[in-house]
């Protein structure tokens, strides 16, 4: 080979080095235009920086323990739950969004129930001397579900055990209760004022650790008509009344319970979508809870619902800080009055701020024990939501469960009476709440935080 074909070749090969250097350098890579993205990958980025923990779960815990520690229950109707509505929506004013016509606060009328400070469960001789007084929270408790109330009977007592057994009885003891609405009619029709039973629950163990203030007005109720005393004593007190009853006792109960009409008021804000032809998506969770007992022990209601309360809010302020406006319109809700009866989400179904259809996933009870899967309560079955949830869950390793029934009471539930496509995530730890232990403290916060990174990557990609 002569020495000018040699010096061809030489030229020719560093020629093609620099070219296939050149090409393997990044550098060489040209910035794309942001004009010619598409809509459709636009929103890559901001799901691929949902795994960088945008959900602050230190900004929500502290909310949550705020809720729970500062506002003594957060009872519907009380000063505190107003007070805790106003802290909400400060809330949602500094995230910027938007307020429904008439303001982030939209009141309605509401019945609640008032506690007194006047409680009695006693035991008396044929000539009115007390023979043995019971203590409230150490041996009895009131209940004031359904056609349950307040009032002060004094009587002989027996044990009967259905509601036909009463005759000219104005108190009874009866060893299973009447906790549905008919037996308690039943009851009414026959003159009974007073019903007293043993306290027992398959899911809590001793029902008599919550059962204390869990108030529920829910319908059919009568609260404006005649009522009856419920009450629920331990099994052991139970045996010792129905021998009491035996020997001739009377036994004196008085329950100091009202009802009083009251307004209150459901949290609401919004970001508004860019496509009207997607169902809006409402993120909900109730911000009431049982309150106090007349003894001023305060019930916190950390996991219900402080937890679902501060999750509505940390994924509000996480939508809310990215740069792109989202498809579907995402409305944020602190329902009030659940306790007792449902009654916020009741009021947003009559007067939504968002034309229907919409879709709602409500939180009560997150971040509890991991044991605990996530339950999906109340969705239709074939449910697209339900099913693109239940991936993003198994996608974050989060155990879950999925019932197409609707049992649990919780906020979902009106709108899926109504056709509405809706469903409540819980975790059903049932062993503290509406107690005294329901406090910060037994919040998982790995728990809880992997929900809500879990939420916030699931409606980045459904909403935007």
């Amino acid at each position: 080979m002569n020495r000018k074909k040699l010096g061809f070749i030489i030229i020719l090969f560093a020629i093609l080095g620099l070219i296939w250097i050149t090409w393997l350098s990044p550098q060489s890579t040209p910035a794309p235009d942001p004009s010619a993205i598409s809509s459709e990958t636009e929103s890559d980025p901001i799901i691929l920086n949902n795994r960088e923990n945008d959900f602050n779960e230190d900004a929500a815990f502290t909310l949550l323990t705020t809720l729970a520690n500062d506002y003594e229950g957060r009872m519907a109707g009380t000063k505190k739950n107003q007070e805790a509505v106003e802290l909400i929506s400060k809330e949602f004013k500094a995230i910027g969004l938007e307020a429904p016509k008439g303001g982030y606060q939209q009141g309605f009328q509401a019945m609640v129930p008032v506690f007194g400070e006047t409680f009695v469960l006693e035991v008396k001789d044929p000539h009115g001397e007390s023979v043995k007084a019971y203590q409230l929270r150490k041996d009895y408790a009131f209940g004031t579900a359904y056609y349950a109330g307040g009032g002060d009977i004094e009587s002989t007592f027996r044990e009967i055990n259905k509601p036909s057994d009463a005759e000219n009885d104005l108190i009874i003891l009866h060893p299973e209760g009447v906790r549905l609405p008919h037996l308690q009619q039943d009851l009414l029709e026959k003159g009974v004022k007073a019903v007293i039973a043993p306290t027992s629950n398959p899911l809590r163990g001793d029902e008599f650790e919550y059962v204390i203030k869990a108030a529920s007005i829910r319908e059919p109720a009568n609260k404006r008509g005649e009522t009856l005393i419920l009450s629920y004593v331990t099994p052991e007190i139970y045996e010792e009344l129905v021998d009491f009853s035996e020997q001739g006792y009377r036994l004196h109960v008085s329950n100091d319970l009202t009802f009083e009409t009251v307004t209150l008021h459901n949290v609401i804000g919004m970001i508004p979508g860019t496509d009207s032809s997607l169902p809006p998506l409402v993120i909900g969770g109730h911000l009431d809870h049982v309150g106090s007992d007349p003894n001023g022990v305060i019930f916190p209601g950390a996991l219900d619902n402080a937890s679902g309360t501060s999750m509505v809010v940390q994924l509000a302020r996480s939508m809310a800080a990215k740069e792109m406006q989202p498809k579907r319109t995402l409305v944020f809700a602190a329902f009030n009055g659940e306790e007792v009866g449902l009654l916020g989400s009741i009021d947003f179904l009559r007067n939504p701020p968002i034309q229907s259809p919409y879709e709602v996933i409500n939180f009560d009870m997150v971040g509890t024990d991991p044991s605990y899967p996530l339950s999906m309560d109340g969705v239709a079955r074939n449910s697209d939501l339900l099913n693109e949830l239940l991936d993003a869950a198994k996608d974050w390793d989060i155990p879950t469960d999925a019932s197409t029934q609707g049992e649990y009471a919780s906020d979902h539930l009106p709108f899926l009476q109504s056709g509405i496509n809706a469903f409540t995530l819980i975790q059903l730890d049932m062993q503290r709440i509406h107690t005294p232990d329901d406090d910060p403290s037994d919040i998982h916060l790995e728990q809880f935080d992997r929900i809500g990174e879990m939420m916030e990557d699931f409606i980045t990609e459904y909403a935007y």
